[in-house]
């Protein structure tokens, strides 16, 4: 009993403290500052720990914000561009190239019929075939 009190309080501090970073508000005022020194300044107002990659996120682009008071979420929105999603890892913002979907093409269904023989033309058991190139088949 005292174990699940135990578990049930550790989940409920653990959920509380994910709720609370994704709700902080910020405030930047930025003329021609690197994307690096906007995150600097967030991670200062926020406490959170800012991952990224700088070969895919443009860290030395420069952007001019004035926002007060607004979401986290709004403000990376703001500096990163629509090319950018985030994700909240306990006290870390991971921050990825936004995946791109690829529209889903139908594919052509094709239907070989047919029987293996040979040269007397007797049917051959247990044969495989295989479309050439490719890992296809039927036995």
């Amino acid at each position: 009993m005292k174990m699940t009190c135990f578990l049930m309080c550790c989940f409920l501090f653990n959920v509380q403290a994910a709720v609370k970073a994704q709700h902080q508000t910020v405030s930047l005022k930025l003329k021609q500052a690197s994307v690096a020194e906007a995150i600097r300044q967030l991670k200062a107002q926020t406490d959170l720990d800012f991952f990224f990659s700088h070969k895919q996120v443009d860290a030395d682009r420069k952007v001019s914000v004035n926002l007060q008071d607004v979401p986290l979420e709004e403000a990376l929105k703001e500096l990163l561009g629509e090319g950018y999603e985030f994700e909240y890892l306990d006290n870390m913002v991971v921050i990825n190239p936004a995946v791109k979907q690829l529209p889903v093409v139908p594919q052509e269904v094709l239907t070989l019929k047919g029987t293996v023989t040979d040269e007397s033309g007797a049917p051959l058991p247990g044969v495989a075939v295989l479309i050439k190139g490719t890992t296809v088949g039927v036995a």
